[in-house]
């Protein structure tokens, strides 16, 4: 007689009584709205979705469902690998442990390596890692947090499941900004949405925050006549496809979530503000601003004024090609690219410049450079303990003899100076007059970039700046010479303490000069 729990994955598990990693039995009486998604015979699927709803529990469920009866391998991937230790042993371990049926089907259990049966298995890879697509292939790929990962690897992922018939594609995130990320891939899918059908009027709708919320009685109510739509007309929603397309796409929202009350979801919307409400709550993008249309906050800087005259600052973003980015207090009259170290001496001796350089990834080459340009090179970190409460911190400042030694380094918040160099453009304080064809390479590198949220341990939302492809090298080159500039505002580095003897500060009006390091050594071997 055939088990049908072989041939269904949701009667599966509620035939087995599969339980979450806190030993509560799943089902789809509440959670109604993931049924469709456990039943689906689609191997491309897209979940847009809130936090908190389920959707990790079900994939990492249905990837061993189908290691187990049809004995197919899947790569979960999350953002990194950080993330992967600590979700797989919170979580997975905790599931697969707690359900004897998969305890026993466990032929290897490592963090990163799930062997289910003798035929297949089931990866956790972190997508910010230097061995993470490599050799290893697979029938399904689930990508876990996209927004929060690297599109790069992603993409080399795709060969991964070349040899397999299935070829399965999940992906499930939360969303960031708009037209990226998960959102991209769900208008690229025939978006599904819950709708919810009023008993008073009939009429179905998808809930909204801003239509179907009364502030004032904290209830949901009907968009069209007005009537409270009940926990009950929550749960008793449907999925309706409301575009057309081969991949199957599912939005989900806290809204359907029948256990929540509209009290509650106010308490999380004062509480974290709008961008993690929209995140991590509607499961909809968050654009602040409009910041995020970087073609017109660009197009919107462009000056025909001559912006040449005074100092000149230079940014570089370091790689095995060199992006940079120039300019003066005016602003940027030239970006291009350049590969070789007498290159990069080229555009010092040719500007005398204040030059913000990226120290990383290649730390040696920029130090030997810095050296030796001390008076125009400073290497900047990404670092954002040192500079806590201010966006940029330089080392040397304090003249102190332990700071003295990180003379020629800055430390910038990533996030903070980002944010502020799209303020200075949205307030007509950063200009640019750069040639066309160059102009579209530029816009090209700021269309990469999203501002995302996540949510630490302490349930504290933090707030980053992410590349959808890495292809941010112009971007971060104009973040360098942002700092450059405020470098150049300041000229010299002055310090407060009047009873400094040492050979490497000099008296000045206002204070001490802290000299280069190098000219001090240089005078004191003469």
């Amino acid at each position: 007689m055939l088990d049908i729990t072989t041939v269904s994955f949701p009667l599966w598990m509620i035939k087995k009584g599969i339980k979450n990693e806190k030993g509560v039995p799943l089902e789809f009486v509440k959670h109604k709205f993931l049924y469709d998604i456990a039943c689906e015979k689609n191997p491309h699927i897209v979940v847009k979705k809130c936090a908190q709803i389920g959707c990790s529990v079900l994939t990492t469920l249905r990837a061993y469902w189908f290691a187990k009866y049809r004995k197919l391998s899947t790569i979960y991937t999350l953002p990194s690998d950080h993330d992967v230790y600590e979700f797989v042993p919170t979580k997975v371990d905790k599931i697969f442990q707690t359900n004897e049926e998969i305890r026993a089907s466990l032929t290897k259990d490592s963090t990163g390596l799930k062997g289910i049966g003798d035929a297949a298995f089931i990866y956790f890879k972190g997508t910010r890692s230097k061995s993470a697509p490599i050799s290893t292939t697979a029938d399904i790929l689930a990508h876990d947090e996209i927004d929060r990962s690297d599109y790069k690897i992603i993409g080399a992922y795709s060969s991964r499941t070349d040899y397999s018939e299935y070829k399965g594609r999940w992906l499930l995130s939360n969303p960031s900004i708009g037209n990226a990320g998960i959102d991209a891939e769900f208008r690229k899918s025939d978006q599904r949405e819950w709708f919810v059908k009023c008993d008073g009027c009939r009429q179905e709708q998808v809930l909204e925050w801003e239509k179907n919320i009364d502030f004032i009685r904290k209830i949901y109510v009907c968009q069209f006549c007005g009537a409270e739509i009940t926990n009950k007309m929550r749960m008793k929603g449907g999925w309706k496809a409301t575009a057309s397309s081969s991949v199957s796409g599912y939005h989900i929202s806290q809204l359907m979530a029948s256990w929540l009350s509209v009290s509650e979801l106010i308490d999380k919307k004062e509480k974290f503000g709008d961008e993690v409400f929209y995140n991590f709550v509607l499961g909809e993008p968050y654009d602040i601003g409009g910041a995020t249309n970087f073609r017109t906050m660009i197009m919107d800087a462009l000056t025909t004024k001559d912006i040449n005259a005074g100092r000149v600052a230079i940014g570089i973003d370091i790689g095995r090609v060199k992006h940079y980015v120039a300019g003066t207090a005016k602003g940027i009259f030239e970006i291009g690219t350049v590969e070789t170290r007498q290159e990069v001496i080229n555009l010092i001796r040719k500007y005398d410049p204040i030059m913000i350089m990226d120290a990383l990834p290649e730390r040696t080459w920029a130090e030997e450079l810095q050296k030796e340009f001390p008076n125009n090179i400073t290497l900047n970190f990404f670092n954002p303990d040192k500079p806590q409460n201010e966006m940029m911190k330089w080392g040397g400042d304090t003249g102190s003899d332990e700071d003295i030694k990180n003379t020629g380094i800055v430390w910038s918040h990533r996030t903070r100076v980002i944010d502020k160099v799209i303020s200075e453009f949205l307030n007509g304080n950063m200009q640019l007059k750069i040639p066309k064809d160059m102009l579209e390479r530029y816009i090209a590198h700021w269309e990469t970039m999203r501002r995302i949220v996540e949510i630490d341990k302490l349930n504290r939302p933090r707030f980053l700046w992410t590349s959808s492809s890495g292809n941010d090298h112009y971007c971060l080159a104009t973040i360098y010479y942002y700092i450059a500039l405020q470098r150049l505002s300041g000229d010299m580095d002055f310090i407060a303490d009047e009873k400094e003897t040492r050979p490497d500060i000099e008296r000045r009006e206002h204070g001490f000069y802290i000299r280069p390091l190098k000219e001090v050594m240089d005078e004191l071997d003469e």
